[in-house]
């Protein structure tokens, strides 16, 4: 087994020259260097390598041999600078490192030399010794730490209090939190209680349009004009109590009443009642109901006032902010859009007569529904061609229909006051049988032998013929063989 031979670490240049080992030192080491050594060395192979090295000699010619050597030297000169060149800026970076350890020995040799002068004088250096001193620069604790256990006690009792505190706070929020809870649910409770006891009502409760969050209660009629139906819709607001506010901004600020006050001469004879406002703290499906009456009043007024304009004719003009229709010279009545307030006293010692208002108030707020049942019929039945364009431009026969109902029953009483003068000249011509009565006009749905279909188209009808259209048959007897019939009738 051979021996390792371990050259010591040189910082000898690379030699420069000739290739050739100068002495038999250097030509063991490079033996030892190549793959086997002197092991795989004899006789034989050098001498045929040494023949083999003159044979390829010989062939060479002169001159490409000595250019190969010029080469070879220029090639050897470069990579000997190129290590002249590393091995300076290698010792410059190892003088640079020696230098740093030198002044960062002497730094720590100083610091310590005050609290250890002899251990440190042994790493500090002559020049710095000489030029500063032992014991220049030193570090040592100005005070030491005044903790003792009693004060460590009473940091942790007091770390002990604040968790206790914490923790308090804590329990104290989640309560706190439990009661709010507790009180939400009550309200929303009293919220949807309320809500739930308007859609029993028969309410429809929806989502707002423009809002979808938030809830609302429709309360108008689908059949009124544009303007009234978009604006029936109110907002549920929940106050802090839990019970609720009803938004109708839209429909206006107070609850509203057409009103109808008959004048003779200039004093007042009659005048329709006003119902009493509703308190804010009243039920909510009574203040939906109130709100219900005033969109209707207010649509009924809207129509009224769209209707008078036409009907200058009849005794009708706009006397702001009333209507007028003046019935005869003596006689007119008044229609006026009025504020709920607390109950009605005024005029309460009128004449206990006919209340003829009262029954026009009834009956022009019948009228304005059948319109809608009306307008209903002809959306659900009638045929997209057999429908009016734009029915919104369409114009109630609101006001008409009372004014021919009134002259009707006004012209009634005059040809039954002259029938009455005409039987009393007859009976003193010594007619004694003379005599008239009147019997209704039998309708066309009552005609017939067979009960019709109770169906809406039929109802509508039926109530077209039993409201509108008034017919009255007078019978007048001269004598036995002499009689005249006589047939009143009028219709919207």
């Amino acid at each position: 087994m051979a021996t390792n031979n371990h050259t010591p670490f040189s910082l000898r240049p690379w030699p420069t020259g000739d290739k050739k080992p100068q002495n038999l030192a250097e030509f063991i080491s490079r033996v030892n260097a190549q793959p086997g050594g002197f092991r795989n060395l004899d006789e034989a192979q050098l001498r045929r390598e040494i023949q083999e090295t003159q044979q390829g000699r010989l062939e060479d010619d002169g001159s490409n041999s000595s250019e190969e050597e010029e080469e070879d030297d220029e090639v050897e000169d470069a990579r000997g600078k190129t290590a002249m060149v590393a091995r300076g800026e290698f010792l410059k970076n190892i003088d640079f490192a020696h230098q740093s350890a030198m002044l960062a020995l002497n730094s720590i040799s100083l610091l310590l030399s005050k609290e250890t002068p002899v251990q440190a004088g042994t790493t500090l250096s002559p020049e710095l010794r000489d030029l500063v001193g032992i014991g220049t620069l030193g570090a040592s604790k100005l005070k030491e730490p005044n903790v003792t256990e009693d004060q460590v006690r009473n940091d942790l009792s007091v770390a002990t209090g604040w968790r206790v505190m914490g923790v308090n706070n804590m329990v104290d929020s989640v309560l706190a939190a439990a009661e709010r809870l507790e009180k939400e649910i009550e309200l929303e409770t009293k919220y949807w209680a309320d809500v739930l006891a308007v859609s029993d009502d028969g309410w429809t409760v929806c989502a707002l349009p423009q809002e979808p969050h938030t809830l609302g209660v429709r309360f108008g009629f689908a059949e009124s004009a544009p303007e009234f139906r978009n604006n029936s819709i109110a907002p549920l607001i929940r106050n802090d109590d839990g019970s609720i506010k009803l938004g109708v901004g839209k429909v206006g600020g107070g609850s509203q009443r057409i009103r109808i006050t008959v004048r003779k001469d200039g004093t007042i004879t009659d005048q329709s009642p006003l119902p009493a406002r509703v308190p804010d703290d009243a039920p909510l499906k009574d203040r939906v109901r109130e709100a219900r009456n005033t969109v209707f009043h207010q649509e009924l007024w809207y129509e009224l006032n769209r209707e008078a304009r036409v009907l200058l004719a009849y005794g009708v003009h706009y006397d702001e902010p009333a209507i007028i229709w003046k019935q005869n010279k003596e006689t007119e009545f008044v229609f006026t859009l009025e504020d709920l307030d607390e109950q009605d006293h005024v005029n309460t010692d009128l004449s206990k007569g006919i209340r003829s208002s009262a029954a026009a108030y009834s009956f022009v707020q019948f009228l304005l529904f059948q319109s809608h049942r009306q307008n209903y019929h002809k959306r659900t039945s009638l045929s997209p061609s057999l429908r009016q364009a734009d029915p919104s431009n369409t114009t109630y026969n609101v006001l008409r229909s009372l004014i021919s109902r009134y002259e009707y029953f006004r012209n009634s009483v005059d040809f039954s006051s002259q029938l009455d003068k005409l039987i009393h000249v007859l009976r003193h011509a010594g007619i004694s049988t003379s005599s008239y009565s009147v019997i209704p006009h039998p309708n066309s749905s009552a005609s017939g032998t067979t009960q019709p279909r109770h169906t809406p188209t039929t109802e509508l009808l039926w109530v077209q013929q039993l409201v509108f259209n008034l017919a009255y048959l007078y019978t007048i007897t001269i004598t036995p063989e002499v009689r005249i019939w006589c047939q009143k009738s009028v219709c919207r």
